[in-house]
């Protein structure tokens, strides 16, 4: 400013979500003038009384995270629970999960129906997120919780990249308990997570931009642990079904059902705990043929079947920011190509999609957004966005055909 001397502050952090207040004090001097701020102490936040914990990127980076989900680290927050799904978000003091606002470089990140999260970063491409848990401003609507809020990182007037990749294998592994529990052996798991990053400049001080793109692939063991009629049960016989406790589970008739005169109602036991031949339904006869035969002799979870679940993703993150007088531009394009081949639950139909519900599941999901920031004065600041946020789920693979031609016409 000319007729001051020039002012140098240091120590200031600006963070995502956060309003960083700089008090400068200039002194009549020579005409030319220089002011520098640099970042990199934590600051005391006077201009908002939210409550929450920032996660920066080198924290993301550093810490041991299975499956490099950014949004596992919600959980340093005091206050924060993770509920254990991807699709509905942490638990934030007490509040239901979809009741959790997500923003992502200002965009809100859920659909307006289930209120999922339809979108989740890659690792490297987010700069920094907090976590907002309690005190919060205008800005946030829509959440009766808390609010995530994460920002993606930028190009900056040097080039800067980055290469990198993960494996896990299951010969780093040990059993896990419930496979030593059924004398399983430990499953195959082979898990490949590989990308790139690069940002820089398209014209200095002016447009910038970034780019991240990821490629996984996985192989993780997902045996399935059941409880299957016995050959005993499959001919009406249950009396041998007993509890943990070894006391007989009784089969009652429900063709002797008459009233209690305590109240209600009651029925008599089969004779011996043994269901007639001729009282079988042929329906269930049919179906029972499906089923396989136990691998075990235990009272219950009886059936183990071994096998492997497959998945492949593709995210991809691109940013440009451009600075034009007084607007500050950007605009990020945001998509995750996923696919997911998981073995059904069904342990009469174990191969994948034969229940209709599993099989192949394709995830397609998109996430755009366009910013411009209008600096009106010095005292004052507008902010445009547009935004586009998309999940596609495509899921192939039915037995309504097979039952049609296998099992008998009811009755």
């Amino acid at each position: 400013m000319a007729g001051f001397s020039s002012a140098r502050v240091t120590g200031v952090v600006i963070r995502v979500g956060l309003t960083a207040t700089v008090d400068l004090s200039l002194k009549p001097g020579p005409l030319q003038t220089e002011v520098t701020v640099t970042a990199d102490a934590v600051q005391l936040e006077l201009q908002s009384p939210a409550v929450g914990n920032v996660v920066t990127g080198r924290q993301m980076i550093e810490l041991p995270l299975v499956g490099r989900n950014p949004y596992s680290l919600v959980t340093l927050a005091p206050g924060v629970v993770d509920r254990g799904n991807t699709g509905t978000g942490p638990l934030i003091n007490g509040a239901r999960s979809n009741s959790t606002s997500v923003m992502l470089d200002g965009a809100e990140q859920r659909n307006s129906t289930t209120n999922d999260l339809n979108y989740s970063p890659p690792l490297e491409s987010v700069q920094e997120f907090r976590v907002v848990t309690n005190g919060l401003s205008a800005e946030f609507g829509r959440t009766g919780g808390g609010v995530i809020t994460a920002a993606t990182r930028s190009g900056t007037n040097a080039f800067h990249g980055s290469v990198y990749g993960y494996l896990r294998r299951d010969r780093f592994n040990a059993n896990s308990w419930t496979n030593n529990r059924n004398s399983v052996a430990r499953g195959k798991e082979d898990i490949k997570q590989y990308g790139f990053t690069l940002g820089g400049p398209v014209r200095k001080n002016r447009t910038f931009f970034f780019v991240n793109v990821e490629r996984s692939k996985s192989l993780t063991p997902d045996n399935l642990i059941r409880t299957v009629p016995t050959l005993l049960q499959r001919a009406g016989d249950f009396s041998q079904t007993r509890t943990s406790a070894g006391q007989l589970i009784t089969i009652y008739d429900p063709l002797t059902t008459q009233p209690n005169p305590a109240g209600g109602f009651i029925r008599n036991p089969f004779p011996g705990n043994v269901i007639p031949a001729a009282r079988i339904d042929p329906i269930a006869k049919a179906i029972l043929e499906y089923f396989p035969l136990p691998t075990n002799g235990n009272a219950s979870q009886n059936f183990v079947h071994e096998r492997t679940r497959t998945s492949t993703a593709l995210p991809m993150v691109i940013r440009m920011d451009h600075s034009a007088g007084a607007h500050r531009l950007f605009g990020s394009f945001r998509q995750s190509n996923s696919e997911d081949d998981s073995p059904t639950v069904s342990v009469a139909f174990p191969d994948p999609g034969t229940n209709g519900e599993f099989g192949t599941r394709a995830n397609d999901r998109l996430s755009s957004v366009l910013s411009d920031t209008t600096i009106s004065s010095p005292r004052s600041d507008c902010a445009s966005r547009a935004i586009i946020s998309r999940p596609r789920l495509r899921r192939w693979g039915s037995i309504s055909a097979l039952w049609a031609s296998a099992a008998p016409t009811p009755r």
